[in-house]
This record gives C-alpha cells, sequence and structure tokens, in this order.
C-alpha cells in the first residue's frame, strides 16, 4: 500500500510518543502498515489488546459491548400502563445497569488479577458535590425526594468513573460515540413518525403515550430535544470524517431528520441550543486545526448531498399529519414574541405594570354596613396573563420567586430535591404565580443551575463552578495537544454539552434519568483522552480486593432491581388511583391507594388520594389520619391541608381545621374555597364577625361562584346586615337561577327586614313553585337582638370538600 510523504513525515515526527493505535486514528491508515513502519524504523512497542490472544481480550470486548448495549438501550426503557412510563423505568435501567456494569468490571480485574483505575480530572469535584447533596439532606424537609435525586446522579457519576476503564482503546470509544448518535436519531425519528401521524403504523411506537408532542419516548417532547442535540454534533463529527457516498448520504440523511424533529418540538431552548451549537462547533475546529488535518474531508460531492438534504429539510419541516403548515413562518413568529417577552424582564422600562383587576363596585347601602369592618380592598389579587407568552411569563415567575428563596436560604440551600416542597411558601413572594393553584403546582423550577443553587446552597454550588473551570479548562487542554482525529471528537462533544447545558437554562434535563448518563460518558471519554496525553498513572490497589467489591456490587444491583420494580409497581397503582378519582370511585381509590404505598410507602402523596376517597365516603377519622401522614412528608401540601381542613371540621374538631385552613391561606391568600371553609368553622364556633369576613374574601375571590354568594347572605343575616344579605342572594340568584334556597332566603329578608313585601312575596312563592318541600313555618318577626337563624331559612352551604389531591 502507497503512503503519501505527508503520512510518513508524520508518522516519522510523532512515532516516539504515539502508540500504533493513536498513530492509525491520526492518519487513517490500517493499523498492520503503521506497525510495519513502527517495525522498519526500529521502534518497540506494546502489544494491544486487540493483538493479545486468549479470553482477555475477548473479555474486554465484553465489557465494551454491554457498555454499548447499556447507552443503547437505556433511552428506550419505558414501561406501558405506569403514571411516569418513560422517566421512571429509565432511571431504574440507569441505576441497575450501572451497578452490572460495576460488577463486571470488578469480574474482569479478578480474572486479571489486577485491580488498576483510571482516574479523571472531573471525579473529584463531582464527588465532592455528590457528598454535600447527600449531607443536604439532614436539612431536608423530606429526605425522600432527596435520595431519588442523588440516586439518579450517583448512577452517573458510576458511568464517568467505568467510562476510561471499561472501553479500552480509542476504537471503542468511537464506537461507543457513534452508538449516541445512532440513539439521538432514533429519538428524533420516532418523533417525525408521530408529527407525520405514520407512528400509529409502527408496532410499539403506536401505543406510547404523548403527553406533549411530539415526544418519542421521552412522553414530553422537551425532555427529548437535549438528548436529540447532543448527540447530533457528535454525529456532525462522523459525517465529516465519511469519504465514501453513501455513508455520507445516510449520516446527512440522519442529522436533516433530527433538526427537522427540533423544529417539529417548537422548543425554544432547543432551538437556542442548536444555533448555539451551529456557532460554536465551527468556531472551535477553525480554531484548534493549526497545521492539522482533522481527518475532515470535505469533497464537492459531499457538498452537493448536503445542499440536497438541506433542501428536504426545509420543505420536511413544513410538513405534518394535516398535509403542508407553514412552520418555518410560526417559528418566526414564536422566536419574535419571545424576544418580546423577554425585554419586558431584562430591558429596563420595557414592561407593562400589571395591575389588578377591581371588583365590581358594591351598592351604597351594602358598602355602609362593611364600613368599619377589617376587610382589604375589593380586588382580585390574581394578576392578568401576559400578552405574549404563558409558558415563558411562567418560568420568569418561578424564577422571580426562587431568587427569594435563594436569598433567604444562600448557604445551604434546603435540602436536595426540596425546592418543590418550599415553594408554595415562595409562590408569590417576589411576583404571583398566576397558574399556581390547587390543580397546578410546581415540580421543577425550569433552570437546572437555579434549581441547585437553592437546593444546595452557595457551598454546593462551587463544587459545580469548579467542576465547570476544570471542564473548560481539560477542553482548551485537548484542543491544543490532543491528536486530529480524538481533537474533532472533543470538540462535537464539548458541542453537544453547550447544547445540553443551554437546555438547562429554560428546562431540568440534570433532573432526568438520560441525559446525565450520556454527559457523563462523554466526560469518561475526555478524561480517558486527557489521562493519555498526559501519562497520568491510574490508581492501583491489590487485586484480592476486587472479590469483595464485586459481592458488594451484586448485592447492590439485587436490591436496586427489587427497589425500582417495587416503585414501578407503586407507579402502576398510583396511575389507577388517579384514574379512579377521576370518575369518583373512591373504594376503588382506597384499594389501589393501599397497594401504592405498600409498595412504596415514602410516597406519600399516594395518601393524599387516600385521604380524600375517605372524606367522600364519610369516614373522616380515617381520612384525616390519611392526610396527617401527607403533611408531616409535605408540609406545604396545598390540596391535603384543605382537605385535612374538611376532614377535621366534619369532626368538629375546629382548632385544628382552623389550622389546616390558615396554612392553606398562608400558600394561597386569594384561594377563595380556603376562605369559603374557613368560615364555616369560624360560624359554627360562633365566630359570625370573623365568618362574615372570610364569606367576604371568599366572594371577592371568586365573584363567579354562587354558593359563596349564598354563604355571605346567611352571615349578613346573622349580623343583621339585610341590604348586604339581600345583595348577596340576588347575585348567587345572578349566577344560578331558579335556585329554590336562594329564593326563598331572598323572600324573606325582603319580606321581613327590608320591607319590599311584594319583591319579597314574589321570591318566596318562587321558591315554593320550584321546590314545593321548602314550605315552611310563618315568618313572624325576628327576636330581640342579633338573630342568628331565620324561621325556614335555608343554612350555610358546606365546606368544598373534594378537591384534587
Amino acid at each position: 500500500m502507497e503512503i503519501s510523504n505527508k503520512k510518513q513525515k508524520f508518522i516519522k515526527r510523532n512515532a516516539a510518543t504515539m502508540s500504533p493505535e493513536q498513530m492509525k486514528e491520526a492518519v487513517g491508515l490500517p493499523l498492520r502498515e503503521v506497525r510495519k513502519i513502527y517495525r522498519e524504523m526500529g521502534i518497540a512497542y506494546e502489544a494491544g489488546e486487540d493483538e493479545s490472544a486468549g479470553f482477555e481480550g475477548a473479555g474486554r470486548l465484553f465489557l465494551a459491548g454491554v457498555f454499548i448495549l447499556f447507552i443503547l438501550i437505556g433511552p428506550f426503557f419505558i414501561r406501558l400502563r405506569m403514571y411516569d412510563f418513560a422517566n421512571l423505568p429509565q432511571n431504574a435501567f440507569v441505576q441497575c445497569g450501572a451497578l452490572l456494569l460495576a460488577a463486571l468490571w470488578m469480574a474482569d480485574c479478578i480474572y486479571r488479577r489486577k485491580l488498576v483505575v483510571a482516574g479523571g480530572p472531573f471525579l473529584l469535584p463531582l464527588a465532592l458535590f455528590l457528598v454535600w447533596c447527600s449531607i443536604s439532606l439532614f436539612w431536608a424537609e423530606n429526605k425522600y425526594e432527596g435520595v431519588v435525586a442523588l440516586l439518579g446522579w450517583m448512577a452517573s457519576f458510576g458511568v464517568l468513573l467505568m467510562t476510561p476503564n471499561l472501553l479500552s482503546d480509542a476504537r471503542q470509544m468511537k464506537a461507543v460515540l457513534f452508538t449516541m448518535f445512532l440513539v439521538g436519531f432514533l429519538i428524533a425519528f420516532s418523533g417525525d413518525l408521530q408529527h407525520w401521524g405514520l407512528h400509529k403504523y409502527v408496532p410499539f411506537l403506536a401505543d406510547i403515550p404523548q403527553v406533549s408532542p411530539p415526544s418519542s419516548f421521552f412522553a414530553n417532547k422537551n425532555m427529548a430535544v437535549p438528548l436529540v442535540n447532543m448527540t447530533a454534533a457528535v454525529g456532525f463529527a462522523f459525517f465529516l470524517k465519511r469519504r465514501d457516498l453513501w455513508s455520507t448520504i445516510l449520516l446527512g440523511a440522519a442529522l436533516a431528520l433530527m433538526a427537522v424533529y427540533l423544529v417539529y418540538t417548537r422548543t425554544r431552548a432547543g432551538w437556542l441550543g442548536f444555533g448555539l451549537m451551529c456557532m460554536f462547533f465551527p468556531a472551535a475546529f477553525f480554531l484548534s486545526r493549526g497545521g492539522d488535518n482533522l481527518g475532515v474531508s470535505f469533497p464537492r460531492k459531499k457538498m452537493v448531498v448536503s445542499a440536497v438534504l438541506l433542501v428536504c429539510a426545509v420543505v420536511l419541516t413544513n410538513v405534518s399529519e394535516k398535509g403542508w403548515e407553514y412552520n418555518l413562518g410560526n417559528m418566526l413568529h414564536r422566536i419574535t414574541y419571545t424576544a418580546q417577552e423577554a425585554s419586558r424582564h431584562i430591558l429596563p422600562g420595557q414592561g407593562e405594570e400589571e395591575k389588578a383587576a377591581a371588583a365590581a363596585p358594591l351598592p351604597g347601602n351594602v358598602a355602609s354596613e362593611l364600613a368599619g369592618l377589617d376587610l382589604p380592598k375589593p380586588v382580585d389579587m390574581t394578576p392578568p396573563g401576559s400578552q405574549y407568552d404563558e409558558s415563558q411569563e411562567l418560568r420568569w415567575a418561578i424564577w422571580e420567586n426562587t431568587l427569594v428563596m435563594v436569598k433567604e436560604h444562600l448557604l445551604l440551600g434546603v435540602g436536595l430535591g426540596n425546592h418543590k416542597l418550599v415553594y408554595p411558601l415562595y409562590a408569590r413572594r417576589a411576583v404571583i404565580e398566576k397558574k399556581f393553584s390547587e390543580l397546578s403546582q410546581l415540580m421543577n423550577v425550569h433552570n437546572d443551575y437555579l434549581q441547585a443553587l437553592v437546593e444546595v446552597g452557595i457551598i454546593g454550588f462551587a463544587f459545580l463552578v469548579w467542576f465547570f473551570v476544570v471542564m473548560v479548562r481539560t477542553f482548551v487542554f485537548l484542543l491544543k495537544k490532543a491528536e486530529p482525529d480524538k481533537k474533532l471528537f472533543t470538540i462535537a462533544m464539548m458541542t453537544g454539552a453547550l447544547g445540553l447545558f443551554v437546555d438547562a437554562f429554560f428546562s431540568f434535563p440534570f433532573q432526568r434519568a438520560i441525559p446525565p448518563v450520556f454527559f457523563a460518558t462523554y466526560l469518561g471519554i475526555m478524561s480517558a483522552y486527557r489521562n493519555e496525553l498526559k501519562g497520568s498513572k491510574a490508581f492501583s490497589a491489590n487485586w484480592k480486593a476486587a472479590p469483595a467489591l464485586a459481592l458488594i456490587l451484586v448485592a447492590g444491583f439485587v436490591y436496586a432491581v427489587r427497589l425500582n420494580a417495587r416503585w414501578m409497581k407503586a407507579d402502576e397503582y398510583y396511575l389507577a388511583v388517579t384514574s379512579l378519582e377521576k370518575a369518583e370511585n373512591w373504594s376503588g381509590v382506597k384499594y389501589y391507594a393501599n397497594l401504592a404505598i405498600q409498595e412504596n410507602p415514602n410516597r406519600a402523596k399516594v395518601l393524599s388520594y387516600m385521604g380524600r376517597a375517605y372524606i367522600e365516603t364519610g369516614d373522616f377519622k380515617d381520612g384525616a389520619a390519611s392526610l396527617e401522614k401527607v403533611v408531616a412528608a409535605y408540609p406545604h401540601h396545598m390540596n391535603a391541608l384543605l382537605n385535612l381542613g374538611v376532614a377535621y371540621g366534619s369532626l368538629e374538631e375546629y382548632e385544628k381545621a382552623l389550622d389546616a385552613y390558615k396554612k392553606v391561606l398562608r400558600i394561597k391568600p386569594d384561594y377563595a374555597k380556603a376562605h369559603n371553609n374557613l368560615a364555616n368553622i369560624q360560624m359554627r364556633m360562633g365566630k359570625n364577625q370573623e365568618a362574615f369576613r372570610s364569606f367576604y374574601l371568599a366572594s371577592l375571590y371568586d365573584p363567579q361562584n354562587p354558593v359563596i354568594r349564598f354563604n355571605l347572605g346567611i352571615m349578613a343575616l346573622a349580623l343583621a346586615k339585610y341590604n348586604t344579605a339581600a345583595w348577596a342572594f340576588e347575585e348567587a340568584l345572578r349566577l344560578r337561577p331558579d335556585w329554590p334556597p336562594a329564593e326563598k332566603n331572598l323572600g324573606i329578608v325582603l319580606f321581613q327586614n327590608l320591607g319590599r313585601k311584594e319583591e319579597g312575596l314574589a321570591h318566596l312563592q318562587k321558591a315554593i313553585s320550584l321546590d314545593p318541600s321548602l314550605a315552611g313555618p310563618g315568618l313572624g318577626e325576628p327576636k330581640e337582638g342579633v338573630v342568628t337563624r331565620y324561621p325556614g331559612t335555608i343554612g350555610p352551604q358546606g365546606a368544598f370538600p373534594g378537591l384534587r389531591p
């Protein structure tokens, strides 16, 4: 085989410092030709694993193969008929798979009688970060939530540690990178099929639920996007290296379909990340080349293929299940109003002051009866919706409120995984989060950096800053020193990491199972590249420790399989609970909630559903017991607190009910149902003035609720505020015409107290015609003093139980 002079000179110049395997990757020659030149030059070299005969080389190859399968299967490991059918099974696979890989690694060390651990620059800062995360659980309100997050990150850390130890040469590392690219393509292509409506014809893919389509295997498209971005960069590096036509076409088509998927998702964080990646890759590429040829080939045929595929991709972006849709135009519009919305928060003087909507003016005689009471101004505390983008407005509100939390827990944080527990107390500290309600409550900050800062404090965050500094320094070092082939893939991996980092500013990829594992694999490969260049010595230990470590890891694997199987079974039961709750099948809710809590006793939120089911079936004592367990684990669980108040109120434990409702109102002061329920308790305790005030607040915050207006009328009657009572009953009838109780009570107050006898008699007659059972004793005259109940009136409507847990 004829070798060019340029390659021969490169080999002779670097043969003393590079192994034949490294030289093969650098110059693109067969290994046998490189070794031949080395022998001719009289340079001795150690035989690589590929030259070794017997079981040892096969064992190392087997480990690499298992690692590749781990990467390949993980993102597609989902389990249907579960509530969290994507991330929970993927997390289980990652944790169990990492332990199995580690056990196999130890088995290999036993066979070779050599326990050698290759390190890396990223291990120390990340290990200290995980140690601090573990320490933060001591002051966390809920340790279970922190442990769930910690287990996933520890598995990813294990992958980082094992990558340079399980992959013995550059070829295996490149095979892993290609597998990651293949995974990214399959995820994107599955999403493309979903967008086109063709997934219905693909076995299994047709059965996957889509919370936010096109979501591929991730339930939500926002969760699939970061993985597609970070793997596309590596795919582009393979595309640049290919010379033959067919592989160029296949790789280019795969990249085009991945880009099309990003457009379909309408995910702005993904678009921003992809745009920055498109700038970073060429910048790093041209800065790093110097005099090196990075093994990139871009002949004319590749340029033609690229141009054709680009045109095809642009066309495909406008195709959907409905046919032709101008998605690029929608994309530009979305980017424009996103920029407008961001400017309202970033640029000084650009935002418009949000004004609370004033309640309708009160009649003069009603206002006079309310004068002197300690009442708030008649306004609705919830500001109007954003004129641009509700999703972005929600993120701004969460971030601003979380910054207040950061300020108050700056040093230590609130504990890993506990932001969502504490956040209800901060949902309106800086701005009012409009979406926060009994039906919609925060699970993530939608900014992983801010979430890390608030959960582990400035101390834990300092370890992350240290890690980022080390990562940048490692990248710069490899950019200067690595051989061309590895330099190209280092650029690709850092470009993919950039896409992940950008997404983490607006979403929560590091709270999921798969993106951290892929990121850890990138870091592990970069560690191997760096160790080779620096000649870093691996840590050696007595191989006799390997059997003990292997047994521990096998035991850990068995335990992890059992634990995750139970957690997934609990999630199956939880799905049944939520479905039966919607159908109001309370016996079914109790049955499956009990099964779920048996499988996962730490998942206390399931008991919130059980507590509601007990309340709905009149078993208030058991309902209160269940809800107390929820509140013990989640002290600011607004729904559980509200239902706990209902249970205690029904048990006539009024002080406990008051305490529960006041905790709810501390979280959400404009919660009408809580004010109404609080008023019912106050009324039963004889605190009529306080009950009247609470009913009035409830009517302000939910002016379209006829029951609350009716209850306000009842308490106005009890306090001899007759004009207010008449007005409240009239409002109730406006909202709910021909409501017999409201007709009767309005008739009584008009006839008996306001001297409007003809009007009052008409309402009474109408009430009886609508419901003859309301015909009661004569109206009579009120007794002396304050009358708490009029003959024949209808009492207040009860509390609002049955809120969704």
